[in-house]
């Protein structure tokens, strides 16, 4: 079998789980954000015969570099999902308190699982995956799940992002089929339109649509430039008068380059060569057993029905 490594953004799928999923354990209390997480990674190794699996958190201080460069960077967000479950929390600081014990118990279980997890202080898990990516596994397949659309800037020959949300597997075709843009120039989509859950703003009126209509040849196999892209619009401004707004505010488009491209890899070299020593490490072994007084410890046969056999099946392609 083929090696087929999954790259999992560790917090974009414990949020996730968290808001939507209303499982409980054998006390009522929610854990869905757990269970979730579990099930949703599981369910991508197991259908995509994966047989590596990293679990990648963003690290300690993982926001900073970004902040220096744009300090609204998700500035005061916070989550403010509503949680599908008929049973919900009387205050945000008990919300938090749950959400926190589901998230170190995720780790725990990964811990026990094949799974090798990662977090690297200073970084984002966006940067670090990406890093990966473009730097190990040259020669597999590998796939990103996240349902964070920067990701398909990555997209190639070699490289997919599963979309949990979706539900869809996107290659090359599929993103050109989507936003008729070619992955290699998705960057330039990202950057122009910013994103709004990361307080980013972006230069207004080039959503999606019309950037494919105003710059058509972004659909092609060709990695475009930033600089490519202001001189195109410098020179079509009386055809497309909305490229004036680029010209103007390129200054925005050079910052959110700055922020949103992954292929720059901007950080510490320290770092690099702290991802270089989690990638050298052994895969870990499935701890079956130590699994499983785990799972009955923590009461969640309520939650998840034959949880041994899940287990089995799911990593049973896993390296070990």
């Amino acid at each position: 079998m083929k090696n087929k490594v999954l790259l999992v953004d560790g917090l974009n799928t414990f949020f996730r789980s968290y808001a939507t999923n209303p499982v409980t354990d054998n006390n009522g209390t929610p854990v869905g954000g757990l269970v979730g997480s579990l099930r949703s990674v599981g369910a991508v190794v197991r259908d995509l015969q994966c047989t590596q699996v990293i679990v990648i958190f963003d690290g300690k201080g993982g926001s900073s570099r970004r902040r220096k460069i744009f300090p609204n960077y998700k500035k005061d967000r916070k989550m403010t999902m509503r949680m599908n479950r008929q049973i919900d929390f009387d205050t945000w600081e008990e919300k938090e308190e749950n959400m926190k014990a589901q998230l170190i118990a995720f780790g725990q279980y990964l811990d026990l699982l094949p799974i090798k997890v990662m977090a690297v202080d200073n970084v984002e898990a966006d940067d670090v995956i990406a890093y990966i990516t473009l730097n190990y596994f040259k020669d597999d397949e590998k796939i990103i799940m996240s349902s964070d659309k920067d990701f398909l800037q990555l997209v190639d020959d070699k490289t997919k992002v599963w979309a949990p949300t979706k539900k869809k597997l996107y290659g090359i075709d599929e993103v050109i089929e989507e936003y008729q843009i070619h992955p290699y120039n998705i960057t330039i989509n990202r950057i122009l339109d910013g994103d709004k859950s990361d307080n980013i703003t972006g230069v207004k009126g080039f959503g999606v649509k019309r950037l494919a209509k105003i710059f058509p040849f972004l659909k092609e196999e060709k990695r475009y430039e930033l600089d490519e892209i202001k001189e195109y619009a410098e020179q079509n401004v009386e055809k497309f008068g909305l490229l004036q707004k680029l010209v103007d505010n390129y200054d925005v488009v050079e910052r959110n380059n700055r922020l949103m491209n992954l292929h720059l890899c901007d950080f510490s070299m320290q770092a690099k060569m702290r991802i270089q020593s989690f990638m050298n490490e052994e895969p870990k072994k499935l701890n079956k057993m130590e699994l499983l007084l785990k799972f009955n410890r923590d009461g969640l046969s309520h939650a998840f029905k034959n949880f041994p056999e899940w287990v089995s099946k799911t990593f049973v392609n896993v390296k070990q």
